[in-house]
């Protein structure tokens, strides 16, 4: 099944905060328009079995993980060693 990358990002991105809330954390198969969340799961694993246990083809969704807000973490940036007297 062929999809518009674009169109499924846009509508990806236009999903709100509150409507993400349930998934965050987990991973989730998105329809590859973008405009719903067909399954998600904590486990990828659990996601893929249970997609292909409901028949789902694969090539109808993508694969995304949703995290949480309080885990995303600035990058640390190194503190240069001390200079040698």
């Amino acid at each position: 099944m062929e999809f518009d990358v674009n169109e499924m990002i846009r509508n990806m991105n236009a999903w709100t905060y509150e409507q993400l809330q349930p998934y965050l954390g987990k991973h989730v198969a998105w329809r590859n328009d973008g405009k719903a969340i067909l399954a998600a799961a904590d486990d990828l694993g659990d996601l893929i079995d249970g997609l292909d246990r409901q028949g789902v083809d694969r090539d109808a969704y993508t694969l995304d993980y949703i995290p949480e807000p309080d885990v995303i973490e600035p990058p640390t940036i190194p503190t240069p060693p001390e200079a040698a007297p």
